[in-house]
């Protein structure tokens, strides 16, 4: 599902520019819907009987529609899955592979009969959020499922806004558009382009993009921080003039900029050693603290900061080289894990960049090109290990 949505997002909203364009619309020719929908007759003209009792079976498909849709479509189907292939396989006692090789010729066959109609408009403005949400997504993505296609895209939409949305300060625009980048940053702006530069740096360890991380990180803390009671406000102190600034901690269908930011300061304070930033979280959470108690379900990203302040949450330093067996290894078995509540970090020799921002790994090393792992908790460090095994045991992970 994940692989679907990227493709689909990359393929629909992504710009030869780099970055992602903001939305489509829904309606197509007037009407909400239509680019997605199939009469029977349509579905009749172009697909076998096998195929079409396929989509019945699968996708609930039906001669009289599926849904209730504008009168002037008539009577349509949306495809709509219930159920994995395996568990439709399991119960009329198919091959899945067969199944599922089945319903892509299929898709194959819609998707170029439906590239042929009047596609829905597409808003193509350029929003630094929206595209720091989508870096996250992607480099969080290519990690997980080793897919440099996915980082690729990743780095390309954060080199676009980095390279085109900054303002004269260093800070950032909103949006962009025909060549011009317009309206003052907003928090979101700031927390999402944060969340996706820190997640790059862990999968790439590029200490660039640490560096980019934790200099609008430091923006945003001058410009948006509440000082008299904590958390950041929408604008900042240096936008247009408004009569309030309001301070928005809800978190609906998008996260809100402090609980992304909250996650932050969070995760930035463990990898660089900087207490400064944890004081912050803190702050910030005091001063939500009645809200979350009263109404928790409306705070569901903030929720997972706190889950990872209140811990046990770790710094993983790996020392070595980044491209030995050992490392790699490492790497890839604690990615296919689902381990949320962690940093990492690569010390590779005779990088001072990363000596820099992360001074508390000064000491750390090994004898000649041995690679070593450091498990630490509010950095408190084991002693180093160059097993595997042992070193996801002190994450907590079972080893099998």
């Amino acid at each position: 599902m994940v692989r679907e949505i990227f493709e689909f997002t990359r393929r629909e909203l992504g710009s030869d520019l780099g970055g992602f364009f903001t939305a489509l619309d829904a309606d197509s020719e007037g009407v909400e819907g239509k680019f997605y929908l199939w009469s029977w007759e349509e579905l009749s003209s172009y697909l076998t009987e096998s195929q079409l009792r396929l989509l019945r079976e699968y996708y609930g498909v039906r001669e009289e529609g599926n849904i209730e849709a504008a009168e002037s479509l008539g009577k349509v189907n949306i495809l709509h899955a219930e159920r994995s292939v395996e568990e439709y396989a399991q119960e009329r006692g198919l091959d899945p592979i067969r199944v599922r090789g089945e319903l892509e010729s299929i898709r194959r066959t819609l998707f170029e009969l439906r590239s042929k109609r009047v596609r829905p408009h597409r808003d193509e403005k350029i929003l630094a959020d929206m595209n720091g949400y989508m870096v996250a997504a992607l480099a969080k993505g290519s990690s997980v499922m080793g897919s440099k296609e996915y980082l690729d895209a990743a780095e390309r939409a954060a080199h676009f806004v980095l390279a085109n949305m900054k303002s004269a300060d260093g800070g950032l625009h909103h949006a962009y558009a025909g060549g011009t980048a317009y309206v003052e940053g907003l928090l979101s702006d700031y927390a999402f382009m944060v969340w996706g530069l820190i997640e790059l740096y862990q999968a790439t360890f590029r200490t660039d993009y640490l560096k980019q991380a934790i200099t609008l990180n430091e923006y945003m803390l001058k410009h948006f921080w509440d000082s008299a009671d904590g958390g950041f406000y929408m604008t900042a102190d240096n936008s247009e003039e408004t009569l309030i600034r309001p301070k928005e901690y809800y978190d609906g269908a998008v996260p809100s900029g402090n609980s992304v930011a909250l996650a932050n300061l969070l995760r930035l304070s463990r990898m660089t050693g900087n207490t400064t930033y944890e004081e912050k979280a803190y702050a910030l959470l005091r001063s939500v603290g009645a809200q979350l108690e009263a109404n928790p379900e409306g705070f569901t990203q903030l929720l997972c900061a706190l889950d990872f302040a209140l811990g046990p949450s770790h710094e993983v330093v790996i020392v070595g080289e980044r491209k030995t067996h050992a490392a790699s290894n490492f790497l890839g078995e604690l990615r296919k894990r689902f381990v949320p509540n962690h940093v990492i970090i690569l010390k590779e020799p005779h990088d001072d960049e990363i000596l820099e921002l992360c001074t508390y790994t000064k000491d750390m090393g090994g004898a000649g090109r041995e690679t070593l792992v450091y498990v630490c908790t509010n950095y408190s460090c084991n002693m180093p290990t160059n097993s595997v095994e042992e070193a996801l045991r002190q994450l907590g992970e079972k080893v099998v």
